[in-house]
């Protein structure tokens, strides 16, 4: 990768992966322990997440794609991260699961967003290459 701003996408492309992955690789387990849900309530709500993950890339992104430009859908959208994450550990269990609309919509907007730009800003011939960098990282 060549370009300074194709290095930065991908440094921050790198660091939502590692957030993400540990998000919902101890999702379960903290749910179980904060919100004291059986194994069955929990695969509701990872159900829920999966609906929501569906609702924001057919509907979601193509919307706000439309009003804002990549750049500040990627920066309003790791602050939305950001700010769900700290309220959402703060909350009951049904206020999470409301809390989990901005964190699945912040994700789905990054991935994409990110995706797009760096794919927007490396050479035509390299285009291959970095989405499977990129598909290595997720």
């Amino acid at each position: 990768v060549g370009s300074r701003s194709v290095a930065q996408l991908l440094g921050l492309y790198v660091a939502f992966a590692i957030v993400s992955f540990t998000f919902r690789s101890s999702f379960s387990m903290l749910a179980r322990m904060q919100f004291h849900i059986t194994p069955r309530q929990n695969g509701f709500i990872m159900s829920y997440m999966g609906v929501l993950s569906v609702l924001v890339q057919t509907f979601g992104i193509r919307f706000l794609v439309k009003h804002f430009s990549e750049k500040q859908l990627i920066q309003r959208s790791f602050i939305l991260l950001g700010i769900s994450f700290l309220l959402s550990s703060q909350l009951d269990l049904y206020a999470f699961l409301i809390s989990l609309i901005p964190i699945i919509l912040a994700s789905g907007l990054i991935r994409t967003c990110l995706i797009s730009a760096i794919t927007k800003d490396v050479a035509r011939h390299k285009t291959g290459g970095t989405i499977g960098l990129i598909g290595s990282v997720d």
